[in-house]
């Protein structure tokens, strides 16, 4: 079948080569044009019916040349080997087409046509993408890094320096190729059109920028604490993608709106209090109370959390009473100076921020024993507590 396409190819080259001879001959026209851009084509359709039926990697030059009906030294005449036809075809049949006349307004509509050009020959990309990952990623990250460059440079107030610049572009730029080769992995199942819709539609996140300023205040348990904005913090988020407000922003609007005067909680929410506080300035609103009090931990050092199916209360039941389970934690916090069986409310007028520790403490759980010890958890805010 490739050889008839081949003499066709051929037939057709010499029709269009005789229109050109004698006074049709253009000026800067190369007479080895016509015959030389058919010939790669059948080489080219001789590789992809090869990926068919056999992995790119087991494909020689033989192959190709008595799959096309051509010799050796033809193939070498147009191409150095077969990953330099690999590229001859990723260029002129997808990506020449991709950057001519694409701009920040029109590159999903450029993605959706390579997405389909790639579809339409789904073997040979998954083959070849398969087998020579970098060939064709080398290809898209170079235009899609330049689309991404000239968008930060179009969203630039002159602030931004150049270096930032090009980690932004090759930022997205990897991330994008990465995500065309999952589709390519994954077998093409969602429509090009899909993909171009969603990278069209998908909001961004809103974050606030924030100045370079420090901000202090006094926690009720951990002292002094300090924390530059641009620094330690950075520009956060108030809004996620998926439009769902995020936590910085919506806990200083409920705090605000129910009128909290003191917030007591763990001491990992510690580095999100000057964000808060500096919010709270910026929509008219006073300032709490903060009191961050230390964490029972794993051993390992991580939070105790029920997606770890660690310890519940009902396992702590089993082994302790009530008042036992409390005189641990009691010790523990430093508001009795012997290990004693103890109510809540007996624990209230023998309550006092001064005699918290500041360090976290892990929790062990064996053989039905629950040991408790105290471990130092390392915190970027600098700490300033008062002598107690």
């Amino acid at each position: 079948m490739m050889k008839n396409i081949v003499r066709k190819c051929f037939a057709l080259a010499q029709i269009r080569w005789a229109s050109y001879t004698g006074n049709n001959k253009r000026k800067g026209w190369n007479a080895d044009l016509p015959d030389s851009n058919i010939t790669k084509h059948a080489i080219a359709a001789a590789l992809k019916e090869l990926c068919r039926e056999k992995s790119f990697d087991k494909i020689c030059i033989a192959d190709i040349t008595s799959t096309c009906g051509l010799n050796r030294q033809t193939f070498y005449y147009h191409f150095e080997d077969k990953y330099d036809l690999l590229n001859w075809i990723y260029y002129t049949e997808g990506f020449a087409r991709l950057v001519d006349g694409i701009t920040l307004e029109n590159w999903d509509s450029h993605i959706a046509v390579l997405f389909e050009t790639m579809r339409a020959d789904k073997k040979f990309y998954e083959n070849t993408v398969r087998c020579t990952p970098d060939t064709f990623g080398n290809y898209l990250f170079k235009v899609v890094r330049a689309l991404f460059l000239e968008a930060v440079e179009a969203l630039d107030n002159g602030t931004v320096p150049d270096a930032d610049k090009a980690f932004f572009a090759d930022f997205y730029a990897y991330g994008s190729c990465g995500t065309v080769r999952a589709w390519v992995s994954a077998g093409m199942k969602t429509p090009p059109e899909e993909l171009a819709r969603l990278a069209r539609s998908r909001r961004p996140a809103w974050r606030v920028r924030v100045p370079e300023e420090v901000l202090s205040f006094r926690d009720l348990l951990q002292g002094g604490v300090s924390q530059d904005l641009s620094l330690d913090c950075g520009d956060f988020i108030l809004r996620r993608s998926d439009g769902v407000y995020a936590y910085q922003l919506a806990v200083v609007v409920d705090d605000g709106a129910m009128g909290v005067t003191q917030v007591v909680r763990g001491s990992d929410l510690l580095d999100s209090t000057t964000r808060q506080l500096w919010l709270q300035e910026r929509l008219g609103q006073p300032h709490p109370e903060y009191g961050h009090v230390p964490q029972l931990l794993a051993p390992d050092g991580r939070r105790l959390a029920k997606r770890d199916r660690d310890q519940e209360l009902g396992a702590l039941q089993s082994c302790y009473s009530a008042q036992e389970l409390v005189g641990q934690l009691a010790l523990l916090a430093g508001l009795i100076p012997e290990y004693a069986p103890i109510s809540p409310a007996e624990l209230i007028p023998l309550f006092s921020w001064e005699k918290l520790p500041q360090a976290d403490c892990a929790v062990h759980w064996a053989d039905g024993i629950c040991t408790f010890f105290t471990k130092t958890i390392q915190s970027p805010v600098q700490r300033d507590r008062p002598p107690v």
